[in-house]
């Protein structure tokens, strides 16, 4: 998740376990207010909350349990100033976690994520190639030697050892088509308006398996979403139960 604000921001967290809520609607976390119209940028992955403007990228720690902090600290600072009001950061998962990534300088990039904020990973981009695929979703493969692009239908690759992307025979970027979603080291192939299987994929986009769905039927004019989690589908639907606003899940379980 990922917001701006110029006049500060108060971060509220909801957890539940074993369907039972832990805490709901808890302030984990002020941001100060920002000066001289400096935009914040706010990324929440897991129990990390990454938040910077374009002087430092910090980081906090929540504790999933009670919703305390854990901890805090600057992760990245600037000494020159930008003409912009803000520094851009992305969200970026791996097969265990998640974090951020951004350009620390001109044609360098870094990462960040949740519980090796002590480890960052340098990546070179002579070529300033990435900045026309940043913007898509972020995936780092698991030997952390690729950036995988998944924007709407295409799919693209950034070598990290090469510094470039992936070209096929023509000198063109390397496409894959119909890769919706990844989750835990695997990538999820299916097509939200006629959804009738879908495809596991492997981090080298091999086949893992396909698996027929029955969309539920109710679904189709209250959609509220699809998500692909620990190899479970869900159909999420708006649903006014009991006439309070309500959201309805239907699950689906992939295999392993």
């Amino acid at each position: 998740m990922e917001f701006y604000s110029t006049d500060g921001q108060h971060i509220y967290m909801s957890v539940a376990k074993n369907n039972k809520w832990l805490f709901r609607g808890k302030e984990v976390l002020t941001l100060n207010d920002a000066d001289d119209d400096t935009k914040q940028s706010v990324i929440i992955q897991n129990n990390a909350i990454f938040y910077g403007d374009k002087k430092s990228l910090q980081a906090a720690t929540v504790n999933l349990e009670n919703g305390e902090i854990t901890s805090q600290k600057t992760l990245h600072t600037w000494e020159k100033p930008i003409d912009s009001n803000q520094r851009i950061y992305y969200p970026i998962k791996t097969n265990d976690r998640s974090g951020v990534i951004f350009e620390a300088q001109k044609g360098k990039y870094k990462i960040f994520l949740e519980g090796e904020l002590s480890k960052p990973l340098v990546l070179d981009d002579p070529k300033s190639v990435l900045k026309r695929q940043i913007g898509a979703d972020i995936v780092l493969t698991s030997k952390r030697d690729r950036l995988i692009f998944i924007g709407g239908m295409v799919t693209t690759v950034f070598d990290i050892k090469k510094k470039d992307m992936l070209h096929n025979a023509k000198g063109y970027d390397l496409t894959y088509y119909k890769i919706t979603s990844y989750d835990s080291g695997k990538f999820y192939s299916y097509s939200l308006g006629y959804l009738d299987s879908i495809e596991t994929l492997d981090e080298n986009f091999k086949v893992v398996s396909t698996i027929p769905v029955k969309k539920p039927a109710a679904s189709i004019d209250s959609s509220a979403g699809v998500t692909v989690k620990n190899d479970m589908l869900r159909f999420w639907r708006f649903n006014a139960y009991q006439n309070t606003n309500s959201l309805e899940v239907t699950s689906c379980s992939l295999g392993k």
